[in-house]
């Protein structure tokens, strides 16, 4: 197996300097330029070598660009850097993409330097070790929404994990087995004084391939809850093939819901991994995250919803 890596190449200023352009100018554009809600206000416009542009008249838009019949004496007012900004705005586009004008290198490694490279990043931020004795094989690919994607002890922030992610996927080579899906916070309250770990985020078993809609929950997804003076936390995510033709019964096992708490701290993925013969994690991937202003709202929240199911259930008996 060859793995593909893909290199950036360093100078990336022009494309810096066309997304800032656009932010600017693109409120006079027919159609509204593709928008990216986390970390930053600026448009996302995708530059490709397409005869496609946007829908643009400069008839009816006295503020567009100018045209290849009418830039000639206004180009010759522009100095060389701002009319090499101009031509690179003013290139073809295709909407709903993201393809920046800079050439990408592919380089092919071996397995052998791949899992090296996994060794590192786990060792690296203690996952090695503490919570998987061998580094799996496969990497747990899991998306979130806002693009907000899971790569190997990437930092995200709580507001991108509160929600469960809209996509998750791990190699099954076909198998057409049953998989778990575990995910672990191990620093709670915090990785110098972790006395719930590990903590339980979410447990998903009898998953067919990777269909996670049609597995059997026995934790709800629930996004990382960081102290504010607790630090870096590690969000874990464990995928485990199955035994051949095993179910796990979950008619005896606790069932946790996304604000229940207390039945989730000082879970162990590798005594349930044993208890139910999983053997070691198949899959793996991890981010890193810190506290921050959405982690008071979301316990506010469960702490509302549970008294509201106590007022029930003391309603209910009297």
């Amino acid at each position: 197996m060859m793995v593909s890596v893909q290199r950036k190449m360093d100078n990336v200023t022009p494309v810096i300097v066309a997304l800032v352009a656009l932010n600017l100018i693109g409120s006079s554009w027919a159609s509204p330029l593709p928008q990216r809600s986390n970390h930053s206000s600026l448009a996302l416009i995708a530059l490709t070598t397409s005869s496609h542009r946007p829908p643009h008249s400069s008839e009816s838009d006295p503020r567009s660009l100018p045209t290849s019949e009418s830039s000639t004496n206004a180009e010759s007012t522009l100095s060389a850097d701002q009319l090499d900004r101009v031509q690179l705005l003013t290139s073809s586009w295709e909407p709903g993409q993201f393809n920046l004008p800079f050439s990408v290198q592919a380089e092919e490694i071996s397995d052998e330097e791949w899992r090296q490279m996994m060794t590192d990043d786990l060792r690296r931020h203690g996952v090695l070790g503490q919570i998987v004795d061998t580094v799996p094989p496969y990497v747990v690919n899991v998306d979130y929404a806002e693009h907000a994607c899971v790569h190997m002890g990437n930092q995200l922030v709580p507001r991108q994990t509160q929600l469960q992610p809209h996509q998750i996927n791990f190699p099954t080579n076909g198998s057409g087995g049953l998989f778990t899906l575990m995910a672990i916070d191990p620093d709670v309250p915090s990785r110098n004084n972790s006395i719930y770990s590990e903590f339980l985020q979410w447990l998903v078993v009898n998953i067919p391939d990777e269909d996670i809609e049609r597995g059997d929950v026995l934790a709800e997804y629930l996004g990382p809850l960081p102290s504010h003076n607790g630090g870096q936390h590690r969000f874990i995510f464990l995928a485990h093939k199955q035994p051949d033709g095993s179910i796990i019964n979950t008619s005896r096992l606790p069932h946790a819901e996304s604000c229940d708490w207390a039945s989730r701290a000082r879970f162990s993925a590798r005594k349930f991994a044993q208890l139910h013969r999983l053997g070691e994690p198949m899959a793996i991937n991890y981010f890193t995250t810190e506290f921050d202003s959405s982690v008071p709202l979301t316990i506010e929240q469960c702490l509302l919803r549970r008294q509201s199911l106590i007022h029930i259930q003391q309603r209910l008996l009297s």
